[in-house]
């Protein structure tokens, strides 16, 4: 089953596993068309994202998170750490769809790669961005992550481009993980 069955704690906000009563605020976050416009729609219908959820837990190597705001212990977004690949080496981060503020959402961010490559071990983290999302196109290239390629629709998503970038964990741990201390905690 892929629940990682404990919590990701930071200063900020924490991520947990999605759980069935978390569905209609995701369901909100994820229709709202302020927040989805770089995202996948999603089928709305409560019972159908139960039985997503369902499935998706049943995946190994899946891992999908709600984020909440710590001050009011708020749900304010999702994120996943999903496609960990068979030898364990290489995943995917995203999934994030947030009503925080930049800082939580940067924190979200620290949460998982702290995961990714601290437990999981990882060295390679993959993050897909749909063409025009200039804010996390250029935060992906601050943070260090390497563009390898852009992904013409159909490929990787049928309704987008998208651009395909790695953050390798020695510049994680190098380059941008002092980046995020800075901005977060300083």
């Amino acid at each position: 089953m892929a629940e990682l069955g404990r919590i990701l704690e930071g200063k900020y906000v924490y991520l947990r596993d999605v759980k069935e009563e978390d569905l209609p605020e995701i369901i909100r976050i994820r229709t709202n068309p302020e927040l989805s416009r770089f995202i996948h729609p999603i089928n709305p219908d409560l019972s159908f994202q139960i039985n997503w959820l369902k499935e998706q837990k049943k995946k190994e190597g899946d891992y999908y998170f709600v984020i909440i705001r710590k001050k009011d212990d708020k749900l304010i977004g999702t994120c996943g750490i999903y496609n960990i690949t068979s030898d364990g080496l290489e995943c995917e981060i995203g999934r994030l769809v947030s009503q925080g503020k930049p800082f939580e959402n940067l924190e979200t961010l620290k949460l998982c790669y702290e995961q990714a490559f601290g437990i999981f071990k990882v060295t390679k983290v993959h993050a897909y961005v749909v063409e025009g999302n200039e804010i996390v196109i250029n935060l992906h290239k601050r943070l260090g992550y390497e563009l390898i390629e852009k992904i013409p629709k159909g490929q990787y998503s049928e309704i987008f481009d998208v651009y395909h970038f790695i953050l390798y964990s020695e510049k994680y741990e190098k380059h941008t993980l002092s980046i995020l201390n800075k901005v977060l905690y300083v």
